[in-house]
C-alpha cells in the first residue's frame, strides 16, 4: 500500500512540474506586445470601437489564462468621449490539454470589476449597440433581430462566463429614468449546440439595484438561478426553470417569450 501511495505521488509531482514548466515557459516566452496588438485588433473588428489595453499578462489562479489588464471599450462617436465599458481585467482561461497540440480554446471567460455605463439620448440613439467593422462578422448576423443582441447572435460560445463585482447605471434621457446596480456577480454556463441557438444556466446576485423615475423605488437586493433557452432564429426566449429572490419575496417561474424584437 505504502509502495502504491508513493507511485501515486511521484506521478503527481511529475504531473504538477510539468505544469509548472509549461506555465513558466509560457510567462518567459509569450510575446506580449504581438498579443497585445491582436487582442485590440479583434476586439476592434467585433465592437467596431475603439478599444485600449494597458497590457496582457498571464494568469495562473483558477486555471492557466490569458489576463487583459485594464481593459476599456469607448462610446462610439457622437455619444460623448466617454466609456461603454472599463474594468480592471478580463481573464481568459485557457484549455491546458488542446494548447500541448498547439490549440488554443476559451473555456472560461472572467470580467473584472467591470463599470457598464448604458445610455440612450433623447433622439434614440444608444451606446449599447454594436456594429461590427469585420464585413464577414456583422454578414454573419441575423437581420431579423434587435441591433441590441448582435454581438450575442455572432458571439464565441465560451463554456463559462464571469463577471465579479460589477457596477452598471443606465440612463434614458427621453423617460429620465435610470438604473444604478452595484455588486453585480453573475456565473454562466453558456452552449451553442448550433447556429442561432443558446442553452444556459447559471446564477446572478446584485447588492442593490436603485430605479428612479417618476417615482423612487427602495433599492433591491436580487439573487437569481435559471436554465433557459435562446432561439434567435425562431425569435423565442424559454425560461425553462428560474427562481429568484428580491428582497423578502421569492418566486419562481418558466415559460416562453416569442417575437421579442
Amino acid at each position: 500500500m505504502r509502495k502504491l501511495l508513493k507511485i501515486l505521488l511521484w506521478i503527481a509531482g511529475i504531473f504538477v512540474g510539468l505544469i509548472l514548466l509549461i506555465v513558466i515557459a509560457f510567462k518567459l516566452f509569450f510575446p506580449v506586445d504581438k498579443a497585445k496588438a491582436y487582442a485590440i485588433e479583434k476586439a476592434e473588428e467585433y465592437l467596431g470601437r475603439k478599444v485600449t489595453i494597458e497590457t496582457i499578462d498571464i494568469s495562473i489562479w483558477g486555471g492557466l489564462g490569458l489576463q487583459l489588464v485594464e481593459v476599456t471599450v469607448s462610446n462610439q462617436q457622437g455619444l460623448g468621449e466617454g466609456y461603454f465599458l472599463t474594468a480592471d481585467n478580463v481573464d481568459a482561461k485557457i484549455q491546458l490539454w488542446p494548447l500541448l497540440s498547439g490549440e488554443f480554446k476559451i473555456d472560461r471567460f472572467i470580467l473584472n470589476n467591470p463599470q457598464i455605463t448604458m445610455h440612450k439620448i433623447g433622439d434614440g440613439q444608444n451606446n449599447y449597440t454594436f456594429v461590427p467593422k469585420d464585413t464577414n462578422l456583422a454578414k454573419s448576423i441575423p437581420q431579423d433581430i434587435p441591433p441590441e443582441t448582435a454581438p450575442a447572435a455572432a458571439a464565441v460560445s465560451f463554456e463559462r462566463f464571469e463577471i465579479n463585482n460589477g457596477v452598471l447605471d443606465y440612463k434614458d434621457d427621453l423617460s429620465k429614468m435610470t438604473i444604478h446596480i452595484a455588486g453585480l456577480n453573475f456565473q454562466s454556463a453558456l452552449k451553442n449546440p448550433q447556429e442561432n441557438l443558446f442553452q444556459s444556466t447559471g446564477k446572478m446576485n446584485i447588492d442593490s439595484l436603485v430605479y428612479k423615475s417618476d417615482e423612487n423605488w427602495p433599492p433591491y437586493k436580487i439573487d437569481m438561478d435559471y436554465d433557459a433557452e435562446l432561439d434567435l432564429e425562431n425569435q423565442r426566449l424559454t425560461v425553462k426553470e428560474a427562481h429568484l429572490d428580491l428582497n423578502e419575496i421569492t418566486l419562481q417561474f418558466k415559460g416562453e417569450l416569442f417575437n421579442f424584437s
